[in-house]
Formats: C-alpha cells, sequence, structure tokens
C-alpha cells in the first residue's frame, strides 16, 4: 500500500493518513438477469466497472479534520478526488478510460460513439495497447451549437514531487484529440500540456520538480468533422519509452468519488485525542466543472 495519500475537492486537496487500520475494496459491475417466458434467463452485464471502498482509521482527531470537512460539506457536496493507495503509478487511470473502447458508453450519444470489434490484437511487444476494439467517435460536420469538449473527461490528482507521464494509442482526423491539462492550484487555472492526435508513448506532461500542479485532466476534443479512435490511454508516473517493449498497462485507478451513506466515528481515548473513523467512498462519473 501506498505511504500517502491525497484526498479533496479542485482547491483543496491534501494529505489524509493512509487507512492502516482497515481497508475494504471492491470493483463492482452492475448486472440484471431477467426470467424469459421460454424457462431461459437473459443476462445484461454492464460495459464499464467502479469501485467502492470503505476504509477505517484510528488517529488523532487533527489528522482527520479535513476528512470530515469534506464530508460535512464544507468544501460542497462533491464529487470528491481521492488518490487511491492500492493501485501502482505506472497507470492511474480508471479501467474505463485506459480501455478505450469503454469510453463509447459514458458518451450518452455525444459525437455518435460506436465499438469496432474488428481489430486484430497487437503484441505486447509492438509499443500499442494490446487489445481487440476500440472507441470511434464521429463529430457532425456543421453546427454552432454543437459541443465540442467538456462530456467525455477524467481528472486524477497529482502526487507532488512526482514527474507524470501521458501516452496513447489513438488515430484521428480533422484535429480530434485527447487533450491533458493540468491545474494550477497557485493561480486557479486550467493550462492545455498535451493534445494527442496520434499514437505516441510517454510524453512528460509534468516533471518531478513542478510544484504548482495539483490535478491532471483528460478530455475529449472533438472538432466538427472530425473522428477519433481510441484504443487505450495510459497517465501516471512511469516512463514506458524506457522499457524494452514499450507496453502499455492497463489502468486501474479510481475517478471521482462521493460518500454513499453515514459516517461512524468513536471516540478511542479522551486522553490522547485519539479517533476511529470509518469512511464509505463509491466511483461517480460526474465531475466538477
Amino acid at each position: 500500500m501506498a505511504e500517502k495519500m491525497y484526498f479533496g475537492v479542485l482547491d483543496n486537496i491534501q494529505e489524509i493518513p493512509v487507512p492502516k487500520s482497515g481497508m475494504g475494496y471492491n470493483s463492482n459491475v452492475d448486472a440484471e438477469v431477467t426470467e424469459l417466458v421460454s424457462g431461459g434467463r437473459s443476462v445484461y452485464r454492464a460495459p464499464t466497472a467502479y469501485k467502492s471502498f470503505n476504509m477505517t482509521w484510528a488517529t488523532t482527531a487533527d489528522r482527520l479534520r479535513h476528512i470530515i470537512a469534506m464530508y460535512n460539506g464544507q468544501f460542497g457536496t462533491g464529487p470528491f478526488y481521492l488518490s487511491d493507495p492500492t493501485v501502482n503509478q505506472e497507470n492511474m487511470l480508471p479501467a474505463r478510460w485506459s480501455n478505450g473502447w469503454q469510453l463509447a458508453h459514458q458518451a450518452n450519444g455525444w459525437c455518435r460513439p460506436t465499438v469496432e470489434k474488428a481489430i486484430t490484437p497487437t503484441s505486447v511487444y509492438s509499443g500499442t495497447y494490446y487489445t481487440d476494439r476500440a472507441a470511434l467517435f464521429t463529430q457532425v460536420a456543421a453546427g454552432s451549437a454543437v459541443v465540442l469538449e467538456g462530456v467525455v473527461r477524467t481528472r486524477v490528482i497529482r502526487v507532488p514531487g512526482k514527474p507524470y507521464y501521458f501516452s496513447a494509442d489513438l488515430e484521428s482526423t480533422g484535429g480530434a484529440s485527447v487533450k491533458v491539462r493540468g491545474y494550477n492550484g497557485t493561480t486557479r487555472t486550467w493550462t492545455t500540456l498535451l493534445s494527442a492526435t496520434s499514437s505516441a508513448m510517454s510524453s512528460l506532461v509534468v516533471a518531478d520538480t513542478n510544484t504548482t500542479t495539483t490535478m491532471l485532466e483528460l478530455d475529449i476534443y472533438m472538432p466538427l468533422g472530425s473522428t477519433l479512435r481510441v484504443y487505450g490511454l495510459a497517465l501516471g508516473t512511469v516512463d514506458h519509452s524506457q522499457y524494452g517493449n514499450n507496453w502499455m498497462p492497463v489502468g486501474n485507478g479510481i475517478g471521482p468519488v462521493t460518500f454513499p451513506d453515514t459516517t461512524n466515528g468513536e471516540l478511542v481515548s479522551s486522553t490522547i485525542d485519539r479517533i476511529g473513523l470509518s469512511l464509505d467512498f463509491i466511483e461517480v462519473e460526474s465531475i466538477e466543472g
């Protein structure tokens, strides 16, 4: 488990204690079984998964103050961002972002997304993403009110003191791209760090010496008349070009989270101001504006 983890909202992300006293973790996929008149059953299984956590701390009240403030709504209702302490740093994207074809199921019809399955899987030693399918987005040719971006996007906390690299396996026409943006916590502004229009391995987007970038965002950008085919994406602290095979690993990170229920806390010792706190977190798709 990671030595440090971070939690909060866009303008208030702080380090919080790693829940060494207890942590439960689940990866969930919604499914529905329908009984047929014939006596058989039809099964629907959602194409994307989501995570849920239960974290338990036993530490001083002061160390838990930031978590409790977030839960109590001091900085709004969320969603909130969490650096998953169970995930390594190779690819911190949620699976539904690193598996490019799953993005088609997050677009809600935007840019007429389709899943292509006629792709021959490439070797893991070829420098591309190992998959047999992709998401294809097709933007309309004209229209003054057409939304060009901001529909399909995700954000991750940038852990201080670490470099971040972005890798992409994609094809585009007409200027379509996956934009990588960084949020400057000092000036409270977003800056485009990279616009990926074709496959590229391990482009540095944030140096380890950077002290202002607190969050990174991926956003699909679709100008009028453009197309974008996404096989796989990676965002993490590992430079994949340093590997002999240049292989992009599948992401297992976490998107925005919220609190699904109540908090439980108990006073362990009033003498040393040590308390127990238990919280549930569930991953959601919506993010702050």
